[in-house]
């Protein structure tokens, strides 16, 4: 049986002002290749983002733009796996915990 998947995102992707249908995207795009990939990496090319892994293979396109790049980080934290969206410069640090709305650190 999958674990369940609980989602955060960074203080700083919160300042990106996407919209709750994007984000939502962000995570299901990500959930796709949960256990093939740590990180999902969503990089902007104008009018959409090229979707790849952790090592640069191509995983698809996301139907829309962002205005910089953000990462989907996932972490087994034993009862349930963690996905955490993020921007590059933010490996650790703070973040709002999507379900709870609670500030809690990624690290």
């Amino acid at each position: 049986m999958a674990k369940p998947v609980q989602t955060a995102i960074s203080i700083e992707a919160q300042r990106l002002g996407l919209s709750p249908r994007e984000i939502i995207q962000l995570f299901s795009y990500a959930n796709e290749h949960k256990g093939k990939t740590d990180t999902v990496c969503y990089h902007p090319r104008g009018r959409y983002a090229d979707i790849v892994d952790d090592r640069g293979a191509y995983l698809g396109k996301l139907p829309f733009s962002l205005p910089e790049e953000i990462r989907v980080q996932f972490k087994d934290k034993g009862a349930y796996v963690l996905a955490t969206a993020l921007l590059p410069r933010e490996y650790s640090g703070n973040y709002i915990d999507a379900k709870t709305n609670m500030l809690s650190n990624v690290g």
